[in-house]
């Protein structure tokens, strides 16, 4: 009987410290927040015959089960998942460490996998690669499925051309050969405001809203002056919030922050201008520049679009058969601003002069293997979505690639709705998923592909939210850890999170998106001097959970004039013919 009674005891222990290891990993506290003789006294209350574990305790065994047991749950989870999207990319700790991260992205929920510090190791695309395959060897070893490399769906990345050379060299291996190379999607649409931010007249009224908020950043005096105003005519005081190249959306949030401050702004200048103490400059953009409200709206009308597409393409469940969609978009809506913007004449140098940015910026983005997934949406098949002649043998070739030659034969079957694509019910089905298993039968080689390209994520997200994750827990008054800690903090705060989410435990899955204005005001206030620096090379993508429908739009319209070659007409060559049949 004494015997059982210290087993429990034991066993109730053990369930405590695990509950109190989850606790501080799960939530970035530190390890010494048991220490606190409160906490202490409270437990002691609770359970007198509990004593809590130290930090010593805590950082080493605590967080070495609640690692094991946790992984035990994601290794099951990916398990049971058919297609693992892999996303991988790299940054510095805080010790300026540099750090690799590996993700697995999955429909509903992006589950962490590994961290790694580089050292002085080279970090060439071989390198990285090599360093992929033999975690991807490790992986499929431990989660008992040796070999079977078909599971690894795609690789995202960011767009720099080392990943592209990575995505080249684990091509060739033939275990990755069927492996989809993708580049993140929302990290190519911020190269396009990058691209924005450098024509001359863009440029300059950008620079002009910038020196707004840099004012208000340099002098706390006239900010809280400003507040005052804001407090009397919105009854709130709103940020300004300050943009960063690197920092996605950041900058439609920071002309979005001055427009829904214009009136404040206005009465602070006045009032300023009869004071005289504030600097003139300032006061004499606010006041007297001529058209200032007039270009942060036709900015505000330009990029709105772009943020929006910047969202959705960090959602969740966007997957590449959205990424064509929004690129033509965006092509139709630069097309419209030529003839209405302020702009207007920065914006078709950009879409259509020789060597043209726009054109090269999506035809990188923009590979075949995207076209196929554009075509293959359902909601594009038939003669009212056309489809260019010039890329015609590129999609060709891709279909073959991962399809066959009957797989070929089918799409042209498929795009034109004949034989067994011409009963009406099966295009009844809204989702792609649910129209290509029902069209498995009749096409399964085109229809595998196509569930395939459904699954493929477009972006390298997961690897940004890790990223967040590690700062969280990596911090200055933590900067003793090692390369293992993190990497089980990390794992713990992430896939606790997305686990109990998936299961309806959570409140959603881990969100470490800097807050939109709207939403989250109060918590923007506190990085409204964030860096103003407005040009980098490297541009780092944002980590967000927004979630976009399913259902992919059909084409947009074309504007009713044509002001130059698009990117995809550049090389036309003869007309398509309207039908293009297979013989059987």
């Amino acid at each position: 009987m004494a015997q059982s009674t210290i087993s429990f005891a034991g066993a109730l222990k053990d369930q405590l410290d695990y509950l109190i290891g989850m606790s501080i990993f799960t939530n970035a506290r530190p390890f010494s927040l048991f220490d606190d003789i409160y906490l202490r006294r409270l437990l002691r209350k609770l359970n007198p015959d509990y004593t809590p574990p130290d930090r010593h305790r805590i950082s080493g065994d605590t967080l070495g089960k609640c690692y094991e047991r946790q992984r035990i749950l994601v290794l099951q989870e990916l398990r049971n998942t058919r297609y693992l999207n892999i996303t991988i990319n790299e940054t510095t700790n805080i010790t300026n460490d540099r750090m690799v991260t590996l993700s697995f992205n999955l429909r509903d929920k992006s589950l962490f996998y590994c961290l790694e510090n580089f050292g002085d190791c080279v970090f060439d695309a071989q390198a990285v690669a090599d360093w992929i395959y033999s975690k991807m060897e490790s992986f499929l070893a431990a989660e008992g499925s040796v070999g079977d490399w078909n599971r690894l769906n795609s690789l995202s990345t960011d767009a720099t051309a080392t990943m592209r050379s990575v995505c080249q060299i684990l091509s060739e291996k033939p275990e990755l050969r069927h492996l989809f190379c993708i580049p993140c999607d929302s990290h190519g649409l911020q190269l396009i405001i990058k691209d924005l931010l450098h024509l001359p007249r863009i440029h300059e009224a950008f620079s002009v809203a910038t020196k707004i908020v840099t004012y208000f950043r340099s002098s706390a005096k006239q900010l809280a002056s400003l507040r005052t105003f804001q407090q009397q005519i919105y009854s709130e005081a709103r940020s300004l919030l300050a943009a960063v190249i690197t920092r996605q959306g950041s900058q439609y949030d920071m002309l979005y922050s001055i427009k829904r401050s214009s009136e404040a702004l206005k009465a602070w200048a006045v009032a300023a201008l009869s004071s005289g103490d504030a600097k003139v400059s300032i006061i004499q953009i606010i006041l007297y520049r001529k058209d200032l409200w007039l270009e942060i709206d036709n900015l505000l009308a330009l990029l709105e679009p772009l943020h929006k597409a910047q969202k959705a393409s960090e959602a969740q469940n966007t997957d590449i058969m959205m990424v064509t969609k929004r690129w033509l978009d965006l092509q139709v809506h630069f097309e419209a601003q030529i003839m209405v913007s302020l702009f207007g004449e920065d914006i078709r140098s950009y879409l259509f002069n020789e060597n043209s940015s726009w054109f090269n910026r999506f035809n990188r983005q923009v590979s075949p293997l995207h076209w196929a997934a554009y075509y293959l949406h359902p909601q594009n098949a038939g003669d009212d979505v056309p489809l260019p002649s010039n890329i015609i043998s590129a999609l060709d070739k891709v279909i073959e690639k991962y399809a066959g030659e009957g797989g070929v034969n089918s799409f042209y079957y498929f795009r034109n709705k004949e034989e067994g694509f011409y009963a009406p019910d099966i295009w009844k089905q809204k989702r792609p998923l649910d129209f290509w298993l029902r069209a498995k039968d009749m096409a399964p080689d085109l229809a595998q592909f196509a569930i395939r390209l459904f699954n493929t994520t477009a972006n390298s997200v997961a690897a940004e939210r890790t990223f967040g994750a590690m700062k969280l827990q990596h911090t200055k008054l933590l900067n003793h850890l090692n390369p293992k800690q993190t990497e089980r903090l990390v794992f713990l705060h992430m896939n606790t999170r997305a686990l109990e989410a998936a299961e309806g435990k959570g409140n959603k899955d881990i969100d470490l998106v800097e807050p939109d204005i709207l939403d989250q005001e109060e918590m923007a206030r506190t990085q409204i001097f964030q860096d103003t620096t407005l040009l980098d090379d490297q541009v780092e993508t944002p980590r967000s959970n927004d979630h976009e429908a399913d259902a992919a739009r059909s084409l947009p319209l074309a504007p009713p004039q044509v002001l130059g070659k698009r990117p995809w007409e550049a090389q036309a060559s003869e007309p398509i013919p309207k039908r293009k049949l297979a013989s059987v």
